[in-house]
């Protein structure tokens, strides 16, 4: 697992941008980048969006589109970086990752960016966080996030 996430300041807008824009849906899709350690920083180099497949409801799921991820991975055979995470928002929920999403979780190599929403009346809160699944699979584990300013 990570030390710490990297992320350009742009990308943590737009994931945010997309969260508001999904409302009361999830938004989700696939962070790139290269993967730091344990000792070093994990750094995402760009975001790549993808529509949320998830049935029956996007309200509390995500689904990315497996299209999206297959010619993402073809496309960086050639390239340093890779899929190094996956970014998905919580409407009217927290920045932390779901008993689903610990279900749904089987790499513990990838990073789970969290974008937690609440749209009540006048008063919007959002808030992002990153984890990383824990050796044993049973929890997850927050990641410090860096945010890079001029990415």
């Amino acid at each position: 697992m990570a030390s710490w996430l990297e992320i350009p300041q742009s990308d943590l807008a737009r994931i945010e941008a997309l969260a508001r824009a999904a409302f009361p849906e999830e938004c989700c899709g696939l962070l790139v980048g290269r993967a730091g350690g344990r000792s070093a920083a994990t750094r995402v180099t760009r975001i790549v969006e993808s529509r949320n497949l998830a049935t029956p409801s996007r309200r509390n799921r995500f689904e990315i589109d497996p299209e999206i991820q297959f010619k993402l991975l073809r496309e960086l055979r050639a390239e340093p970086d890779d899929v190094i995470g996956v970014y998905h928002s919580h409407p009217d929920g927290r920045a932390s990752p779901s008993p689903r999403d610990l279900e749904d979780a089987a790499d513990e190599s990838l990073i789970w960016l969290v974008t937690g929403l609440s749209q009540a009346a006048e008063d919007e809160r959002i808030e992002t966080r990153a984890f990383g699944l824990a050796p044993d699979r049973s929890r997850f584990e927050e990641i410090p996030i860096r945010g890079l300013n001029g990415d």
